[in-house]
């Protein structure tokens, strides 16, 4: 067996910074681009990088996993139902695929592992 560190946000360095400590973090090497809206950078909710921290801190077992949010439109990637195109919903916590009919306006739900999805661009 080997273990092998992966990052849980490939490619993303987060920082904290003000106006002239920006001006340094864009000329540092490798840095191609400051996320934000327009030219003015956008900061990451304190609430959310905690939580990041703690979970790092804990050691648990973490994986990075596709961002998927209620309503996006997914494909299943393995399984018996693989290809199968729907709408992603959560009821009571579980997620689920939503197969609709048009025509009918009629719909049906399957419990499916969120792992097992992949958004359809």
């Amino acid at each position: 067996m080997k273990v092998v560190e992966m990052p849980l946000f490939c490619s993303y360095l987060f920082c904290r910074c003000d106006g002239p400590g920006l001006g340094l973090v864009m000329n540092a090497p490798g840095v191609i681009h400051v996320l934000g809206y327009g030219a003015k950078p956008a900061p990451i909710p304190d609430l959310e990088i905690t939580a990041i921290r703690r979970l790092l801190e804990s050691q648990l077992p973490a994986t990075p996993c596709p961002y998927l949010h209620e309503g996006m439109k997914v494909r299943i990637c393995s399984g018996a139902m693989k290809g199968v195109e729907g709408r992603l919903e959560r009821i009571k916590n579980q997620a689920r695929l939503v197969l609709s009919i048009e025509l009918l306006r009629r719909s049906v739900a399957l419990e499916v592992d969120p792992e097992m999805v992949e958004a359809v661009a």
